[in-house]
């Protein structure tokens, strides 16, 4: 699958990592061609690096792994992303237009992608490291069911456990989810290796 990671930071980098290295055709995407060659370079496993936007002219599924502050402005500015499956892993803390509308935003400024969110609930130390036998959950939301088989599909690929969790309606509760492990590992001093780990019985 050829996926473009857009943005050049620790999660985005920590994911396209294990999807290298599971097989798949990853660009590496920054605001900086030259970054984004060198993470490309240090991943290997055939990976390439250059612009965002060129990252988008590539791919066929995008991982959109950028401040929320200048998300929306970034993929206004690409050319289209009609089609594309669009994976939003942002999170707007504290903004005016928290949890769900957050989401809403992304699809308004993709213009026709296939927007999941998923991802933002994890730190990037569980995903930088090597792939565990207990594979931390990753809860995903969206509205176009392909897009989300495919999602699902490249969370196990990336060694993690995908449990959907409904439309893009439902996205508020991954923003609080994502809100709470923040706390968890900062507030209450657990650190930035905990994750969440849905248990089946």
């Amino acid at each position: 699958m050829k996926i473009a990671i857009i943005g050049s930071g620790k999660m985005g980098k920590a994911i396209g990592t294990r999807w290298a290295a599971a097989g798949h055709s990853v660009f590496f995407g920054s605001r900086e061609a030259d970054k984004g060659r060198a993470i490309a370079a240090e991943v290997g496993h055939n990976a390439q690096g250059g612009t965002n936007a060129e990252g988008v002219a590539f791919a066929d599924v995008l991982l959109v792994a950028t401040p929320w502050s200048v998300t929306n402005a970034l993929l206004g500015s690409f050319d289209s992303l009609a089609g594309k499956v669009l994976i939003d892993l942002t999170n707007n803390f504290g903004g005016a237009d928290e949890d769900s509308a957050s989401v809403q935003a992304i699809v308004e400024a993709a213009r026709g992608a296939h927007v999941v969110k998923a991802f933002n609930t994890i730190f990037h130390h569980i995903v930088s490291g090597p792939p565990s036998e207990a594979q931390a959950t990753v809860f995903f939301v969206g509205d176009d069911a392909g897009a989300k088989e495919t999602t699902a599909a490249l969370i196990r690929d990336a060694g993690l456990d995908p449990v959907d969790a409904g439309g893009l309606k439902d996205a508020a509760h991954l923003d609080n989810l994502a809100k709470f492990i923040v706390h968890l590992g900062y507030s209450r001093g657990l650190g930035n290796n905990v994750s969440y780990k849905l248990v089946r019985i």
